[in-house]
């Protein structure tokens, strides 16, 4: 949950709101950035090579391309724009789109706890999480993909540096340090909130 403190703070400020009764709670999100190791140059061939799992696996490069797939959740907060007015709206509130991001979260480690053998590398880790996923996706997801079936469930494709960043700054500075195999924290889009995995 370090690695995600979005997700670990809506956690814990639900947790203190449910036991004070519902009263008020704040919780207050500090980040302290270490140093960076240096990055490994990415291999020639980096969309077909099975990346190994943990700090071998290097930083995420920001230059290249990245096979990613999520779970979408929109929300809606004030009224809806007047240059869209046949866009779906959604009936969520960006606190109830959280919940249920923080859901999936949980459901991913609590099935990867049941695993009954640890990946050997970040292919093994995707592949053994996909069912989950996939049930996750098609119950929880807004985007259009979580209705393709297997592996093109929820999957965003090979998304380059210039794509992430048109999805929002926040979105690039999130996914941009992720590892293949690795989830990503609460980011959010114009589209709405993600919870992002690297395929690889």
């Amino acid at each position: 949950l370090h690695f995600r403190p979005r997700l670990f703070c809506g956690d814990l400020t639900m947790r203190a709101s449910e036991a004070a009764a519902n009263g008020p709670c704040t919780a207050v999100q500090v980040c302290f950035i270490g140093e960076r190791e240096a990055a490994e140059p990415p291999a020639k061939k980096a969309k077909t090579v099975s990346a190994p799992i943990g700090p071998a696996a290097g930083a995420a490069q920001s230059t290249q391309s990245m096979r990613l797939r999520h779970i979408l959740v929109k929300f809606h907060e004030g009224p809806k724009p007047p240059e869209d007015p046949k866009a779906k709206w959604a009936s969520r509130s960006k606190s109830e789109a959280e919940r249920m991001i923080r859901t999936a979260m949980a459901e991913l480690r609590r099935d990867r706890k049941e695993w009954k053998k640890a990946p050997k590398d970040a292919t093994e880790l995707v592949n053994m999480g996909t069912k989950k996923f996939m049930e996750l996706a098609r119950e929880l997801s807004d985007c259009e993909t979580a209705k393709k079936g297997a592996l093109a469930c929820g999957d965003l494709g090979w998304v380059t540096h210039e794509a992430r960043a048109a999805m929002s700054a926040e979105f690039k500075e999130v996914i941009d340090h992720l590892m293949p195999g690795h989830w990503s924290d609460i980011v959010v889009s114009s589209q709405g909130l993600h919870l992002v995995q690297r395929v690889a």
